[in-house]
């Protein structure tokens, strides 16, 4: 019903505002940041991120993460991208293959080709993470502790608390394995 779909709408915007103004914060904070990886890029968090590092020229990458065919619509048929390129859009694309590269560059107009390029993916996505993020096999540590990042509260707008990140600079946490997850449900209801 159309109260369902404004209420859906309402949430979404306040995701993505809520990200676009903690993606500012990041990128003061990081100034040495280059390039982020996202896994879509379409969602309302993710857009937002996006908006924001181009703000700060912080290269954004669109990790492929499942078939691309002719007529998936996140990435195929942008016919009226602007010559600016769109903010929320993926500076790169990173693709399997050369076919999904096709299907993105022949179905698009040239603006997007120049400013949300479709690129391959030079290793296959184990490599890539093991490269890109330390994954090994076999971690050879004590313990291995999931930390799973919880919504912010208007109290509190860390997603890491400084508690967390202060223990993290001890040389106690040298041999743990942190792995850091973002909740499933994880949704901002206001800003």
């Amino acid at each position: 019903d159309e109260k369902d779909v404004l209420n859906e709408f309402y949430n979404n915007f306040n995701e993505y505002n809520y990200w676009y103004y903690y993606g500012k914060k990041i990128f003061l904070n990081c100034k040495n940041l280059k390039k982020i990886y996202l896994n879509p890029w379409y969602s309302s968090s993710n857009m937002g991120l996006i908006a924001s590092s181009k703000y700060f020229k912080v290269k954004t990458i669109d990790i492929q993460h499942g078939l691309q065919g002719k007529y998936q619509p996140m990435y195929n048929h942008w016919k009226k991208v602007p010559k600016t390129g769109y903010d929320m859009l993926p500076d790169f694309y990173e693709c399997w293959d050369y076919i999904i590269i096709k299907n993105h560059n022949s179905s698009s107009n040239t603006n997007f080709k120049k400013k949300h390029k479709s690129i391959l993916i030079k290793d296959n996505w184990m490599n890539f993470y093991k490269k890109n993020f330390n994954l090994k096999k076999k971690q050879k540590v004590k313990q291995k502790i999931l930390f799973c990042v919880q919504p912010t509260i208007s109290k509190n707008d860390l997603i890491i608390p400084n508690f967390f990140i202060n223990f993290l600079n001890l040389e106690i946490s040298k041999d743990l394995y942190f792995i850091f997850r973002v909740h499933p449900a994880h949704r901002y209801l206001s800003v």
